[in-house]
């Protein structure tokens, strides 16, 4: 082979290995934004879930407090607490304002930025989200009378 031939082929080389170097980097950059979209989607539907339950829970409450007891009951039925626990009635405690904010429906309350205060001392305190609890399977156990 000629000299020439062997630089044209090394110039091409070159070329192939800069494209699959380009090629592997765009598809970690890729996998690494399809992944924080998954997260955003998967946290925005639970999201969703978590305040469509609570406002269905406050539905035909006589007041807001009973609103309240209704939604805390039902968080304690959805995640299996009993919310006798120290980390279950803290958790319980820390999310009273959105609860509460739900059950009012005036508008006045944002929702919003009260679940996000919520969710934000959950995963520090807990060094996980929240929204990480739906993934929990709860063992439903029948109820015997003997």
């Amino acid at each position: 082979m000629s000299a020439v031939r062997e630089s044209s082929v090394s110039l091409f080389d070159r070329a192939a290995e800069a494209a699959r170097v380009a090629e592997a980097a765009y598809r970690k950059t890729a996998a690494v934004e399809t992944a924080r979209l998954e997260r955003e989607r998967v946290t925005a539907f639970r999201r969703a879930r978590l305040v469509r339950m609570l406002e269905e829970s406050a539905t035909d409450a006589e007041s807001s407090e009973d609103a309240v007891k209704r939604q805390r009951a039902r968080l304690c039925r959805e995640f299996g607490w009993s919310g006798e626990a120290a980390g279950e009635q803290a958790a319980l405690d820390r999310i009273a304002p959105v609860c509460a904010a739900l059950a009012a429906k005036d508008g006045a309350s944002d929702i919003a930025a009260l679940l996000k205060n919520f969710e934000a001392w959950f995963e520090t305190d807990r060094g996980v989200s929240f929204y990480a609890l739906f993934d929990v399977y709860v063992q439903e156990t029948p109820v015997v009378d003997f």
